[in-house]
């Protein structure tokens, strides 16, 4: 696995020097020295996508006994996604990171892991509205060959995806997604002592996230909704980037960009550092700008690269100043076993509580 990752690396920074010697470095520069001290402007806007982001992920963390502010959940963001954007894994790997932090501010690892899976559930959610979105404006402009066969094929992958979301949203929100998988499991006669010895605890996760749900929809609405925000914003930096780098784009144009990149940059979560990035945003300004400007694609992605590594540096600072130390969070906390299904899961308060709390 070590060679699979190491070998993906070698090819991506070197498609990534080919690409670049191909655009030719002296246009590169001149573009990137176009942009100047603008791009303060374009570093500042992301401080939105992280808001609303952060804004997201507090709508579905529910605790009576939470003392932390929002600064504190941004920050505690910012050090879990460090580390998902340097890993293969991806999105997934900062979320135990995340959710360990926040066992400090009063939330337990069950809420806390309670809270990572609904807010990727409506994060993945809030990106296929985007991309619908995105699809959507496409279709309002005059479409040649190759821009359909594009339509098409994001149009396919992302109704797939759109129906695997709505029955793994169904399930874990309605049925308990760890019950559904370990009744599967049996019916497969595969049996896995760690996770037989984890039972009462899948449980317990499963019984906040339903109850959540059924108790607080309004901000699972809240949450989806700024989550899709963070996704919209992320097109308004295309645009400002083309825009200070002289090159004519329309907003209309700047979302399709985005919204299919970000399909783009899904299927290929595997690869270390998102080092497909330059050749996804030469292949969209090709299909739908109608350009050769490779290197203008180049230059917008590498100015978002030095954006990336500027948030990803901040995000380790404050990730060393938590002083992380992973414990072995299975075995602590046992639940008790006369914890029944009809007692709150949410620090043993009532659900008249919780619901006067928020």
């Amino acid at each position: 696995m070590k060679y699979s990752k190491l070998i993906l690396t070698i090819l991506g920074i070197s498609l990534l020097g080919y690409l670049i010697v191909s655009a030719g470095l002296q246009e590169i520069f001149g573009s990137l020295e176009k942009i100047g001290f603008n791009i303060v402007f374009v570093l500042i806007l992301y401080l939105a996508v992280i808001y609303f982001d952060t804004l997201g992920w507090k709508y579905v963390i529910i605790s009576k006994n939470k003392s932390y502010n929002f600064w504190i959940l941004l920050r505690i963001k910012l050090a879990g996604d460090c580390v998902s954007n340097v890993t293969p894994a991806g999105s997934l790997a900062g979320e135990p990171i995340k959710v360990h932090i926040l066992t400090r501010y009063g939330v337990t690892f069950l809420e806390g892991m309670a809270s990572a899976y609904m807010a990727k559930l409506l994060m993945i959610k809030g990106q296929i509205l985007f991309v619908f979105l995105g699809l959507f404006l496409i279709l309002t402009t005059q479409l040649n060959h190759e821009q359909e066969i594009l339509f098409k094929v994001v149009l396919i992958f992302v109704l797939v995806l759109s129906g695997i979301l709505g029955v793994v949203y169904y399930l874990g929100l309605n049925k308990g997604i760890t019950n559904v998988l370990l009744k599967l499991l049996e019916k497969l006669r595969l049996n896995f002592s760690f996770i037989e010895n984890q039972r009462e605890k899948l449980a317990l996760f499963d019984e906040q996230i339903t109850y959540f749900y059924k108790n607080h929809k309004r901000d699972f609405f809240y949450s989806f909704f700024s989550f899709f925000l963070a996704w919209f914003a992320g097109s308004i930096e295309i645009y400002l980037i083309l825009y200070f780098l002289d090159f004519p784009i329309t907003f209309v144009q700047a979302i399709a960009i985005e919204s299919i990149g970000t399909v783009a940059k899904g299927l290929t979560f595997f690869i270390p550092f998102n080092l497909l990035q330059e050749l996804t945003f030469i292949g969209l300004f090709k299909l739908i700008l109608n350009t050769e400007a490779t290197d203008i694609a180049i230059s917008c992605s590498l100015i978002r690269r030095f954006r990336e590594l500027l948030w990803v540096s901040i995000g380790f600072f404050i990730l060393r100043q938590f002083d992380l130390k992973l414990p072995k969070i299975f075995k602590k906390n046992k639940v008790p076993k006369d914890s029944k299904s009809n007692a709150d899961p949410l620090n043993d308060s009532t659900p008249s509580d919780l619901a006067n709390e928020n």
